[in-house]
């Protein structure tokens, strides 16, 4: 699996084997990136293709220094079950 992050678009690009199959719509502003929507193909669901990517994306996210906004229902559920990410999520000013 890989992530691309298109900034044009605002979205993190996720594919398998080459083959585009998902994306996490973002917005960014400053340090603040804000995590709005998770989709997967229906193919790829429940194979933990968007819980990676996920992963990836709030990897990426500390290693950048940026605070995270949860939007996003998909990213706070994985959040809560992942409580090591949870010091990187704050609220939104």
């Amino acid at each position: 699996m890989a992530v691309t992050v298109n900034e044009q678009d605002g979205s993190y690009q996720i594919s398998v084997d080459g083959i585009a199959v998902g994306r996490i719509d973002f917005r960014r502003a400053g340090d603040v990136l804000t995590l709005v929507h998770t989709e997967v193909e229906d193919a790829y669901e429940g194979q933990g293709v968007a819980g990676d990517a996920v992963r990836t994306v709030l990897d990426r996210a500390r290693a950048e220094h940026l605070r995270v906004v949860n939007e996003c229902p998909y990213v706070r559920v994985w959040v809560r079950r992942h409580p090591e990410y949870a010091d990187l999520v704050h609220q939104a000013a």
